[in-house]
């Protein structure tokens, strides 16, 4: 009777036994037998029954069983530093017997008492039921302060019984508060998990492991902290793949090679069973991230406004280190991972192509547009993508080596801003600023716009309406262009028959400037005297012959 009061006893705990929501604790209470706990390298805590009593130091056989068995003496757990028990003190239970003992004692006297109805005296039997009350209220109190073992696997590997502090949190609170539990409630620094760390990890010479290979060692090896998620394994993995600790690389079953580095992979790919760790001075990328080549987000690899796609070769070279600050005042030696060039030009020319980095080569100034073949060299250099230019930057009063009576072309409007930024301007900036123009009804365009590059000398843009002279610039300008486009002009005043000779080359000029779209300009008129308005109709109905906007105005 003893026995089936005290399991009832136990069961009236169920909810102080329960483990707090959201741990990813698997919870067992009062199971049969080892096998009822599964060995899957999740965390388990198990709540024995009074057969499991031990004392501090001394656990008892039973409660071993659940720690080192699986499903018997000959098959044992691999992932045993994944279990916590609690069990009930030896003297602990005594005293709880010894009060279930004394309420079933006084029920049977009140059992008896009741047969005897009618000559019972009644401040007796009062007596009697304060009694009862009395013991049973101590049960439940007395049971709570019995349950104040925890049983696990020491460090040493051997099990180890110790005394909890019971308050008025869960037991499970009691047990994860105890420093022999040796619990982990958090993250760990992925640095902890490399080679040096505090874990024993790694054999001397590896440089790689499988990522679940070291998340099974948490729970299979009683040196290292119990683990209370394996998530949390998985988040310390991914966030130091992702601050470049690392490279995690994924060989699929078509010997296809996926790796990340300063990237996290999905879920799916973290816990794939072959996604392994890489030290980055054995690791090669098979991809790079392009956003990687931003300025300021890889230490070291700018080291000023540009960027020489020779430095970022050699940066990715496989021997270069750079220092990392790991916090109070220390640095640690960080190896970059090797990368072959077809990997850091790929991702050169998804940088440029996405607008991110602006390349310019000789006079080729790529952004937000494919890099042609042969134009991505180690003589390449990378910068920020330009500012946007102010509309009014491109209008005469800013710009007047661009036009000529009020009008220009769209090449030379890109030519006259590259040129006053010390930089060939990318095709992409030009023609924001031109359409900026166009919608502010400032300009006007003569010509299929927007165009190629190639064809820019072909559009004409005119000036619309006057615009404020005050202009503030986007671009800071240099005084002395380190940029010098190679312009050329021929101005000549002609005789009768040499205007003959010109119209007789004017085809070889013009094969030319399809070839190479050049613009090509004739001025009539006289610098030196005014012409009768009668002479100027003359002269314009015959250049309106030619172009109809072809006029002479005085």
């Amino acid at each position: 009777m003893v026995k089936d009061r005290l399991e009832k006893e136990i069961g009236k705990l169920k909810s102080w036994f329960q483990v707090p929501p959201g741990l990813g604790v698997r919870l067992h209470l009062q199971p049969r037998q080892p096998s009822d706990i599964e060995d899957d390298g999740l965390f388990h805590f198990a709540v024995l029954g009074p057969s499991a009593a031990s004392e501090v130091r001394v656990p008892s056989q039973e409660a071993v069983r659940f720690l080192t068995e699986k499903t018997g003496p000959n098959t044992p757990r691999a992932y045993s530093n994944a279990i916590v028990l609690a069990a009930p003190s030896q003297d602990g239970l005594r005293a709880v017997e010894a009060r279930i003992k004394d309420s079933l004692a006084w029920e049977k006297v009140e059992a008896d008492l009741n047969r005897m109805e009618g000559t019972v005296d009644p401040a007796r039997k009062n007596q009697l039921q304060a009694k009862l009350q009395a013991a049973k209220q101590y049960v439940p109190g007395l049971l709570r302060q019995a349950y104040c073992m925890g049983v696990t696997l020491a460090e040493s590997g051997a099990p180890h019984t110790f005394r909890l502090t019971l308050s008025d949190g869960s037991l499970f609170d009691a047990v994860k508060a105890h420093a022999d539990a040796r619990i982990q409630d958090a993250v760990l620094d992925a640095d902890a998990l490399l080679p040096g760390g505090p874990y024993d990890l790694w054999h001397d010479g590896d440089t790689r492991q499988r990522v679940k290979d070291l998340v099974n060692a948490f729970a299979a090896q009683p040196t290292l902290p119990k683990m209370l998620r394996t998530q949390d394994l998985y988040d310390t993995l991914a966030q130091g793949c992702t601050t470049g600790s690392f490279v995690l690389q994924l060989i699929r079953p078509d010997r296809s090679v996926r790796t990340w580095w300063r990237a996290r992979p999905d879920e799916a790919m973290m816990k794939d069973k072959d996604l392994t760790l890489v030290l980055p001075e054995a690791a090669s990328l098979a991809e790079l991230n392009s956003a990687l080549l931003i300025r300021e987000h890889l230490p070291e690899l700018w080291s000023g406004e540009e960027l020489p796609v020779s430095q970022l070769y050699a940066y990715f070279q496989g021997d270069h280190a750079i220092n990392v600050d790991k916090g109070g005042g220390y640095q640690e030696s960080v190896f970059i991972p090797k990368a072959e060039q077809p990997v850091m030009d790929a991702a050169i020319q998804e940088a440029v192509a996405a607008g991110k980095l602006w390349l310019i080569h000789g006079p080729t100034s790529l952004l937000g547009e494919p890099i042609p073949a042969g134009v991505l060299t180690a003589d390449a250099v990378l910068r920020s993508p330009p500012p946007a230019i102010n509309v009014l930057e491109i209008l005469p009063a800013a710009l007047p080596d661009a036009w000529a009576n009020s009008q220009t072309t769209v090449e030379a409007i890109a030519q006259a801003l590259s040129q006053k930024l010390g930089q060939p301007l990318p095709w992409k900036t030009v023609c924001a600023a031109i359409n900026g123009a166009l919608q502010a009804n400032y300009l006007e365009v003569d010509g299929a716009w927007p165009c190629e590059r190639a064809v820019a000398a072909q559009v004409m843009l005119r000036e619309k309406k006057t615009a404020p002279l005050k202009i503030t610039p986007t671009v800071d300008y240099v005084q002395k262009p380190a940029y010098h486009i190679q312009t050329v002009a021929a101005e000549i005043e002609l005789t009768t028959h040499e205007i003959q000779n010109l119209a007789d080359v004017i085809p070889e000029l013009m094969a030319l400037q399809a070839t190479h779209a050049f613009p090509m300009r004739l001025f009539v008129g006289d610098r030196a005297k005014k012409l009768s308005d009668d002479l100027l109709a003359q002269i314009n109905a015959v250049l309106e012959k030619a172009n109809e906007t072809w006029q002479l105005k005085k």
